[in-house]
């Protein structure tokens, strides 16, 4: 009898506990009618990227409209070195917009475009040529050797530094090559025409179209309006940053990074095709490598004159 009573007993209050204790608590847990957080569904595989392959952040490519443009300022102050002749102007500094836009045709992918910041300088208003470096150095290591106002070239990175150094034991002076952001703030010369001077290359530049694959004297074509010759075209010419990809540290006066495999050329040659010559491209090699139709100029801080 207690045994049929404790049965009975059982069977009504197990349903019970199952269907709605049990019930309950299900939904306490699960939320059947709560509003729990939704978890978002990627739209597409492309547009997803787990959290554990989100790579380091680096800068990216902003274009920045509010970037100060410097307005072209001629300068009338001018320097003869009185070895070699070479002359110089004095480049007034300012802000820039360093690089290429977005759509600028052969853009490169290390050609961010961003501000950057320099002080003035002094600048050679063409290459180093042929008969000046043999005033410093003695030899001619150039392969195309037919006149002395012609650019020298077949000049290695660490070849132009030994020349800056022995004209500056020579002259007392602090001649070096230029920084990638000097060297584009001379060549843009307050402008954002494709080429240093121009928006057409044959005006102002010695490149594979017109120049019978060899350089050409120097300051043939038209400068630039900071009166600045051939910085598209003729010969590539050697900067003193280490090359980035992401440019330079900083944006006041700013260099490339602190090491590096290869050095900074800009400008193109008389090999390049138009996109070559372009004020923002960019190339880069080892410090130790020759080529036909790499040269340099020098620069000199105003406090160095």
């Amino acid at each position: 009898m207690i045994r049929l009573f404790s049965f009975v007993i059982l069977s009504i209050l197990f349903p019970i506990s199952l269907g709605y204790g049990w019930e309950y608590d299900f939904e306490k847990v699960w939320g059947k009618e709560k509003n729990l957080p939704i978890v978002p569904v990627a739209p597409s595989r492309e547009k997803f990227v787990p959290i554990q392959s989100v790579p380091d952040p680096v800068p990216q490519a902003v274009e920045r409209p509010q970037v100060r443009n410097v307005a072209p300022v001629l300068s009338t102050e001018s320097y003869v070195e009185s070895i070699t002749g070479m002359k110089f102007i004095r480049v007034t500094g300012s802000c820039y917009s360093m690089g290429s836009p977005t759509s600028e045709k052969g853009r490169g992918n290390d050609e961010r475009q961003h501000e950057a910041c320099v002080d003035d300088f002094w600048i050679a208003i063409h290459e180093v040529t042929q008969s000046q470096w043999k005033k410093i150095m003695g030899s001619n290591p150039s392969i195309n050797r037919k006149g002395n106002s012609y650019p020298v070239e077949n000049i290695s990175w660490e070849d132009a530094v030994a020349f800056a150094k022995k004209i500056n034991n020579k002259a007392g002076m602090g001649f070096r090559l230029p920084t990638e952001a000097e060297w584009e703030f001379a060549a843009r010369a307050g402008t954002t025409t494709l080429y240093s001077g121009s928006s057409s290359p044959d005006k102002v530049a010695w490149y594979y179209n017109n120049s019978s694959l060899a350089s050409h004297p120097v300051g043939v074509k038209k400068p630039n309006k900071f009166g600045i010759y051939d910085m598209s075209g003729n010969v590539w010419e050697w900067c003193l940053d280490w090359y980035g990809k992401n440019y330079s540290r900083g944006s006041d006066n700013p260099q490339g990074p602190v090491k590096g495999i290869k050095k900074v050329s800009r400008g193109g040659s008389w090999s390049g095709n138009p996109e070559d010559i372009r004020v923002a491209r960019r190339e880069k090699d080892t410090p130790g490598a020759h080529y036909s139709d790499v040269g340099f100029r020098l620069v000199m801080s105003v406090s160095n004159q």
